[in-house]
């Protein structure tokens, strides 16, 4: 009799393996994809020096950033080749970018995209993001595009 069942747990336990070995269900309360991202893009007239804010969420949020690219558009000849000078941010560590660009009329220089597949996470929760062009160039478009969303990080 021991024996028997014995047996019998083995063919239990042998059964039941492949449902505990299966991987834990992820389950999300909310209807939306919680990182899913919301465009935003900025762009100056010609000759002015674009700024991109991404606004601050709620006190405990931080903003998260999944994708930045930029453009450089020079419509008529620029006066001068533009010396290196930067893309700059705030609240995301001192992140920039050095950009310096030739005089060549209807061309478009454009940076990125820049991906951050799990986020770029601002430093301080509660705060907006800013994106800086390059210094104002007569004949100079800049144009800023992100892609952002906000997230409690504990």
């Amino acid at each position: 009799m021991t024996r028997r069942l014995g047996l019998i747990l083995v063919v239990l336990l042998v059964a039941t393996l492949p449902a505990w070995a299966e991987s834990p269900v992820i389950v999300q309360s909310s209807p939306a994809h919680l990182d899913a991202c919301t465009p935003i893009n900025a762009q100056a007239a010609s000759g002015s020096q674009t700024v991109l804010t991404i606004p601050a969420g709620s006190g405990n949020q931080y903003v998260v950033i999944g994708e930045i690219d930029f453009d450089n558009v020079v419509a008529t000849a620029l006066g001068a080749a533009l010396a290196t000078t930067n893309v700059t941010t705030t609240n995301l560590g001192g992140l920039k970018w050095a950009v310096s660009l030739p005089t060549t009329a209807n061309t478009n220089y454009p940076r990125g995209p820049f991906l951050y597949p799990s986020g770029l996470r601002a430093v301080t929760a509660g705060t907006a993001v800013t994106i800086t062009g390059v210094t104002a160039t007569a004949n100079l478009t800049q144009t800023i595009n992100a892609c952002y969303w906000l997230a409690t990080i504990q």
